[in-house]
């Protein structure tokens, strides 16, 4: 199969497609498959040699390690299509491969990048085309980011019009002929390899270049931290050497602030996903060997990915220092060392206060005696000159290893967040708080080893902004706030003879875990962290991956909760709401039901849980069209004598005092100080079981139901205006539940967590209350559900199956779940749930 088959690719079924690949990924030959997947494969060796073919170049295989190897082309002929192939969609550099390719056939990163650059200029394609990790690659090597990519594309259209072949030359003389310098240079534990060299590039070598290429020609491969510093970054950007970013099975990494990342596009290519996977995998406690575990995934893939994290230097590795082969350096890397020892020194100090460890003055004073080490030379040879790395500062490196290993028998607490909080964070807030705001969005994660340069980034946030800005500033505060309140929870209790205990922070994104398998989630979540909060507002589902109880979540339970079934529920539970309708999706409505007549202003909420709000002189349409894709929620909010007025409460509900019981509220004088006491809300809570649980009510002012119910069109405006005015009766109904922490509210977030401060409220019995009052409300919830449902339709359907047969839209499907749809009209009215029905107001498509 050459390279034009491979771009026009079968498509095969799932089932089939996963037996092929995984036979070959186990290098499994045609004689040596099962009867069963040669038959899927319609008994034709050449259909197998085929997917071979396809699965390694997509894959970027190594020809002699491979099933290719054996059943052809030659290696010359498979590098050449995997190299037009990887290119032709903005692969990464093959870096796993880069012995082969640099060696035997002189394909640099440099030369690679500069070609596809090229045909990315000449096909006039956007920079926003380049996926994400292959951008900042390029950044790195060509040093065109996205504003040279655009002065040079404008220099290309400023000139007159060339032929295709002159602009082509044309927009070849603008990319750069050498490698950049990197930003961010050679870390001294990369290895240097020769690249190919010829005549002509020893000829214009000068002595110490020539000497250094002698070395390495003649021992081999070197240490960088052997070559001096600047003669080393020379040799790189003259293509005369390459670098290999070495990754062993037990390398602990940590992930800072991502710096230089370019926010592209994703590609559907296998080894990119593989970098967010383990992205969001990934634990500072973790080694190599316990991340490839967790994933299901060969060790050395997790290797190479992570050794691209160094390389683009998105990744630090953890404590490199104490191995035996890095005792020593060349005095040119004496200034690079010192910064590497000052971070290493804050490191410690912050890892020894994190887990209160009573030898932080001795290991603060043992690193500044590594500081003064490093500058200490042994000069017994001109040309070999060292810096010497004193064995305190090894040992110190090998006890971290051994913590780093201990503190994974600890859990954390996780906060999961949705893309608004990167967002907000993107804004004008401080310098420092968009490199956050990016690791956030593209890593999906900041850990604990992280939190506190987070922290120290909100610290800079100044509360005394005024405008429209002042809020977002307000949010920053809030979290910071938030973060530190979490940070200082330290959680113990006994579960089966075992004491678990909770100290520790982590920040997911809840968007970013949807590229996890279930198992794998589950064995994240339930490994790392032993409680779990969602933030408020959550509009990415996270409850099809949390189970109840491992780890306990204090958000949604379940994807049902946030949508609009649960409003419903809510209603039923409370005989309170406003008036609402859930219409099947397929209806047309011909008029507004009388229910909503009189209504100015109506919402509609479909299973993305967007809330879309029409004066009622507009809306059938929205209604019709929206009811094309999915069902919908109708709800009136606002008559012509009412104005539409929300307020949150924060739940657990505050204790009334004796006094405050004895009081007679009316209900135009409920307000946010006494709403707590309002006897609708305290049933919410009492009916919910709410009061071990975290969150928000909401709740709006609306007119009596029964008085609009009969407001009929053919009425004489006397009988209107009688009942417009018996429609200045109005009274406070829920409109919905969110769960977890309020993150955009400073009042609310404040109650709560002092709530939680006052009542122990992560106590043992505590969460054990919470977690079988969830059980109890899910149960009743789903039951609720299946009464307005076909017995065979909403949970014995496959994710896929009814994706095809419902035609549902992409947000429905929560991380692979299906929110069963109803199958009959519902209707909320007169403080009750029912079925309904008009034959002259609907009708099905």
């Amino acid at each position: 199969m050459n390279l034009e088959q491979i771009s026009k690719k079968q498509v095969e079924p799932a089932e089939i497609k996963r037996d092929w690949e995984y036979y070959i990924e186990h290098k499994c030959s045609w004689e040596k498959l099962p009867n069963s997947v040669q038959l899927k494969l319609g008994s034709n060796k050449l259909v197998y040699e085929n997917y071979i073919r396809q699965y390694s170049i997509e894959h970027q295989l190594r020809w002699s390690d491979n099933l290719i190897s054996k059943i052809g082309p030659n290696e010359e002929t498979y590098y050449n299509s995997l190299i037009e192939y990887s290119i032709a969609h903005y692969m990464l550099y093959p870096y796993h491969i880069s012995d082969v390719l640099i060696g035997g056939f002189r394909i640099t990163p440099f030369k690679y990048y500069h070609r596809m650059m090229w045909k990315v200029m000449a096909s006039e394609k956007p920079y926003d085309s380049i996926p994400n990790f292959t951008a900042s690659d390029c950044v790195r090597i060509l040093g065109i980011g996205r504003n040279q990519f655009i002065e040079i594309m404008n220099q290309c259209r400023g000139r007159s019009i060339w032929p295709f072949k002159k602009k082509n030359s044309q927009i070849k003389g603008l990319l750069p002929s050498v490698p950049s310098r990197p930003s961010s240079e050679a870390e001294p534990w990369w290895i240097v390899h020769l690249s190919s060299i010829t005549d002509e590039n020893l000829k214009n070598s000068s002595p110490n270049e020539k000497k250094t290429l002698e070395i390495l020609s003649t021992n081999g491969p070197q240490l960088a931290k052997n070559i001096d510093f600047e003669l080393l970054h020379i040799l790189y950007s003259k293509g005369l050497v390459y670098f290999q970013v070495p990754i062993i099975e037990t390398d602990y990494i940590t992930i800072p602030p991502l710096k230089n990342f370019v926010m592209n596009r994703i590609s559907n290519d296998y080894f990119e996903k593989l970098l967010y996977k383990i992205f969001i995998a990934y634990d500072e406690r973790l080694n190599v060997r316990q991340i490839a575990d967790l994933l299901g995934i060969d060790e050395n893939i997790v290797k190479n990915a992570i050794s691209i994290y160094c390389r683009l230097h998105f990744a630090k590795k953890k404590n490199p220092f104490n191995e035996k082969n890095l005792t020593k350096f060349h005095k040119s890397w004496s200034l690079k060392m010192k910064k590497i020892m000052k971070k290493s020194k804050s490191s410690k100090i912050t890892q020894d206060s994190e887990n209160e460890n009573e030898n932080t003055n001795t290991n603060t004073n043992t690193n500044k005696e590594n500081n003064e080490n490093v500058n200490e030379t042994n000069s017994n040879n001109e040309n070999d000159v060292f810096i010497k790395q004193s064995e305190s500062e090894q040992s110190i490196a090998e006890k971290s290893d051994v913590d780093s290993k201990q503190q994974i028998t600890s859990k954390r607490i996780a906060i999961f967040f949705d893309s608004s909080l990167p967002a907000f964070l993107m804004g004008n807030l401080t310098q420092g708080l968009k490199s956050h705001a990016v690791t956030l969005f593209e890593v999906g994660k900041i850990t604990n080893d992280q939190i506190d340069l987070f922290l120290n980034e909100l610290d800079k946030v100044d509360s005394a902004m005024e405008g429209e800005a002042k809020q977002y500033f307000e949010h920053a505060i809030t979290l910071r706030e938030t973060l530190r309140f979490f940070r200082n929870m330290n959680i113990s209790f006994q579960n089966e003879d075992k004491t678990t205990t909770i100290n520790g922070l982590d920040l997911i994104r809840s968007e970013s875990v949807a590229c996890l398998e279930s198992d794998v989630l589950y064995k994240f979540l339930n490994r790392n962290y032993g409680v779990v909060f969602s933030i408020i507002p959550l509009t990415f589902e996270i409850g099809t991956t949390i189970s109840l109880s491992n780890p306990i979540h204090f958000g949604a339970p379940i994807p049902e909760i946030n949508s609009p079934w649960f409003r419903l529920f809510l209603y039923s539970r409370a005989c309170s709401g406003p008036p609402s309708l859930f219409l099947i999706k397929g209806t047309r409505l011909k008029k507004l039901p009388k229910i909503l007549s009189g209504y100015t202003k109506i919402s509609i909420m479909g299973f993305n849980r967007e809330v879309l709000t029409f004066t009622s002189g507009n809306i059938l349409p929205h209604i019709n069209d929206n009811l094309v894709a999915s069902p919908i929620l109708v709800q009136a909010l606002e008559s012509e004598t009412s104005q539409y007025k929300e307020l949150a409460v924060p739940f657990p509900l505050k204790e009334p005092t004796e006094e405050e019981m004895k009081m007679e509220i009316k209900e135009s004088e409920y307000n946010e100080s006494n709403m707590h006491l309002h006897p609708v809300l305290r049933k919410v809570q009492e009916e919910l079981s709410l009061e071990k649980s975290l969150g928000i009510i909401i709740m709006i002012y609306v007119p009596k139901l029964h008085v609009v119910e009969n407001f009929d069109e053919n009425q004489n405006l006397n009988q209107k205006q009688g009942q417009k005015n018996q429609q200045k009766e109005f009274h406070w109904v829920p409109l919905d539940i969110q769960f977890g922490i309020p993150i955009f509210n400073t009042k609310h977030n404040a109650i709560i967590t002092q709530k939680m401060k006052d009542t122990n409220f992560l106590s043992q019995e505590n969460l054990q209350l919470h977690l079988r009052n969830m059980r109890i409300l899910c149960l009743r919830f789903l039951k609720f559900i299946s009464s307005f449902c076909e017995p065979e339709s909403p949970f014995n359907f496959s994710p896929k199956k009814q994706k095809e047969q419902e035609n549902i839209p992409e947000s429905v499907s929560i991380l692979g779940k299906i929110i069963p749809l109803p199958s009959k009209h519902v209707l909320f009215s007169k403080n009750k749930i029912t079925s309904f029905s008009q034959s002259e107001t609907l009708r099905m498509i």
